[in-house]
């Protein structure tokens, strides 16, 4: 896409800028924008009345003799002071909230075009688009909001200035006014070369940026083959690059601008040395010159902020430059007008399917391909035979320029993508996981997020045992890129998702390629088994592909060479993973001998185990393992008879080792990634533990912390108030909803 290239490549065309738009945010916040131009406003005004009661307390006053005057002017002069000191209160107050909100509309906006663009973020570097989001953001917000307030307010003042300097000594003020036209001739000498300058700081930022956030990314790949130096180097040079293009910017301006304020200077010394002679002459009091003075400056004043604008101008042209290709780029994949909604049955059909990622460099050559609904179909075939590009095609990712795919005898591109995503999924060899918790990562992209879906899931596609294992369960984060997983791990749980999901077409693209063989066919046999109408297609490099699939396709070079049938003749028959869910006025447990029973209307069980699967989001839900093998929840074991409470909370407290927090005492970072906790536990018991800072999870008034042995529980009400807002300034608030 040419927009989108040009934006990557740092590069514009001029003819395009088109910078005032940005200022159109304020639309939305004229209220507020008004409000703080009024206060400014009255601010300067309070501002133009200071210098003159100081020249009536020293000529009425002082030199007068008189000390009614003088007690007079002096209070209105507190006066004064007191109400600029409120209004400039507020309007700082309603200026930051202001810039805030306006930052808010622009980091919107480019995560709007984030999310609306597809494959084209593919070559758009992370951490370039974060640096945009931020720092270029900030720069922006500073100038439509400040800047635009200070060329509006320091006109205005500079105004009044100029009307209240004449009014005092028409002599003296048009010395005031000499260097005037020299200074602007500097500043329009100044502004096209700082312009650039500013440019070239913002392209080194964003790429230390992107650079940064790669590495740290690839840590590991730096750790396997001892690339530390060259990266450190890397970095350095980098990072040198930003400081001496920022170093350049000051250089050129500090050739400029101190010569420009010598000017004025120098000027106030020529009002100073001239109205001296006029006060020695009689031609004026001193109490006039010392007032002049002080207006003098405060004409001055605005032709400083107002020279400030050129630099902040230069500054904000540079920054949009680096976001406007990025806000104008169009997607490639578009809805058409006439697309329509549409139950999936399973139907494809693949029609001389072309497609290249470059001209003259086709991956996928007239391909055809059909897939009865309900079919498994396994795709196979050497690496870059266009397997994957074809899955993509299929989930509307890419379009391909030549060709067509039905789905259910329509043209998928005349299906409504929301549709046509919410009845196809897909699991990638490279698992994604978004930060929050594991029941999040779970339920995301389904409308079903009950516990017992959740759960039914994780069972299907075997992942419930090693979530289990984690410090809190499924509300367990799971990390940038859910690092804190193995890959394995990553891609059971993605298989969960899209079970979750029921889609009427799944994908699973290498979605196995890390689990364990075992592990493998008892979780693809579930949702084989479970998924009994949809249709499925697996691609994969393992030789037991054909145990799953009804037939082989064998893709080389992006054509079909090849055809043949798989091992599995139907679907297999299984019991399928149910949970049922009981009321808990409806059930009691019971202790026999050493057994734990459930006691329903269908008779007794024997529960196996217990599980508290979100002890966090949704503690009263429980999940009982019965010896039938039935898997039962219980809603909210808190509105049980007493006895059934009494043992299972002795049976939680002694699994999950939960220990109640009488005071919290003190918490405190510890290193970059831990925090030093001390405790009085239930037992009167003084503790202190050092816990990774991921593991501390505030919901409401509760903080939770959780070490490799207990759950502490602390009911923050009940904590002092420094040692709750320091907890509350390390923990991460649960993002698991």
């Amino acid at each position: 896409m040419k927009t989108l290239q040009i934006y990557i490549m740092g590069v514009r065309d001029s003819s395009k800028y088109k910078f005032l738009k940005l200022v159109g945010l304020l639309r939305k916040h004229i209220h507020l924008f008004t409000a703080v131009i009024t206060l400014s406003l009255i601010g300067t005004g309070l501002g133009l009345v200071s210098p003159l009661l100081t020249k009536n307390i020293i000529d009425e006053g002082i030199m007068a003799g008189s000390y009614e005057k003088l007690l007079y002017y002096t209070c209105l002069l507190i006066v004064v002071y007191v109400l600029g000191t409120m209004v400039s209160t507020l309007r700082n107050y309603l200026n930051t909230f202001l810039s805030e909100r306006v930052a808010h509309e622009l980091r919107r906006k480019i995560f709007d075009k984030v999310l609306e663009l597809g494959h084209e973020m593919e070559n758009v570097l992370t951490g370039d688009v974060v640096a945009r989001m931020l720092t270029h953001v900030r720069r922006l917000r500073d100038f439509i909001v400040n800047t635009l307030q200070t060329i509006i307010l320091n006109t205005l003042s500079l105004a009044g200035m100029l009307i209240v300097v004449f009014s005092l000594n028409f002599k003296l003020a048009c010395i005031v006014l000499a260097p005037v036209p020299l200074y602007a001739l500097g500043l329009l000498f100044y502004q096209p070369r700082i312009r650039t300058l500013f440019y070239q700081t913002w392209s080194s930022i964003s790429k230390l940026s992107a650079y940064s956030t790669q590495i740290i990314q690839s840590l590991y790949l730096v750790k396997i083959f001892g690339r530390e130096r060259l990266e450190k180097n890397r970095f350095i040079s980098l990072s040198w690059s930003v400081l001496t293009s920022r170093i350049n910017a000051i250089k050129y301006s500090l050739k400029v601008l101190p010569w420009l304020e010598l000017l004025l200077s120098l000027t106030s010394v020529a009002v100073m040395y001239f109205g001296g002679i006029m006060v020695i002459k009689g031609e004026m009091k001193i109490g006039t010159l010392v007032a002049f003075l002080a207006y003098v400056w405060q004409v001055y004043g605005p032709i400083r902020a107002l020279t400030g604008v050129v630099n902040n101008l230069s500054d904000a042209q540079a920054a949009y430059e680096r976001l406007q290709d990025f806000l104008e780029a169009k997607p490639s994949i578009r809805e058409a007008p006439e697309a329509r909604e549409m139950e999936i049955r399973g139907l494809i059909e693949i029609e001389n399917l072309w497609f290249a990622y470059r001209p003259g460099a086709p991956v996928l050559k007239g391909l055809n391909l059909k897939i009865q609904p309900g079919e498994i179909v396994g795709i196979v075939g050497p690496n870059g035979a266009g397997k994957t590009t074809l899955v993509r095609i299929l989930v509307r990712f890419l379009d391909a320029k030549l060709g067509r795919i039905k789905i259910d005898g329509v043209d998928y591109r005349y299906i409504k993508l929301d549709c046509l995503r919410r009845q196809v999924a897909m699991a990638t060899q490279e698992p994604i996981l978004i930060p929050g918790s594991v029941a999040l990562n779970i339920a995301y992209g389904s409308e079903n997020t009950e516990p017992a879906k959740i759960l039914e899931a994780a069972l299907a596609c075997q992942c419930h045992d090693f979530i289990m294992k984690l410090p809190l369960a499924y509300d367990s984060d799971v990390g940038e890129q859910g690092r804190r997983l193995s890959g394995g791990q990553k891609q059971l749980i993605c298989l969960a998702r899209v079970f979750l999901s029921k889609p009427r077409i799944l994908i699973l693209d290498e979605a196995t390629s890390s689990v364990h063989v075992d592990i493998e066919k008892k979780a693809l046999t579930n949702i084989i088994g479970c998924l009994k109408d949809s249709t499925i297609i697996i691609i994969s490099h393992r030789p037991t592909i054909g145990a799953f699939v009804n037939r082989i396709v064998t893709l080389e070079e992006g054509k079909i060479t090849g055809e043949r049938k798989g091992e599995l003749r139907k679907k297999p028959v299984i019991n399928p993973i149910t949970i049922q869910v009981i009321k808990p006025t409806g059930v009691n447990i019971r202790k026999i001998g050493d057994k734990i029973v459930l006691s329903t209307n269908e008779g007794m069980f024997k529960i196996n185990r217990i599980d508290v699967p979100f002890p966090i989001s949704k503690p009263g839900v429980l999940l009982l393992h019965t010896s039938p093998g039935i898997h039962v929840i219980i809603e909210d074991w808190n509105r049980m008879d007493p006895e059934s409470r009494r043992i299972l909370h002795e049976e939680i407290k002694r699994t999950l080792n939960i220990v109640q927090v009488k005071e919290l005492l003190n918490i405190r970072p510890f290193a970059r990634f831990a925090a030093e906790v001390e405790m009085i536990d239930e037992a009167d018991r003084k503790r202190k533990i050092i816990v990774p800072i991921i593991n501390l999870v505030v919901r409401g008034k509760n903080f939770y912390i959780a070490d490799k042995r207990n759950l502490y529980l602390v009911d923050l009400t009940r904590v002092k108030p420094f040692i709750r807002w320091r907890a509350q300034a390390l923990a991460r608030t649960f993002e698991g909803e």
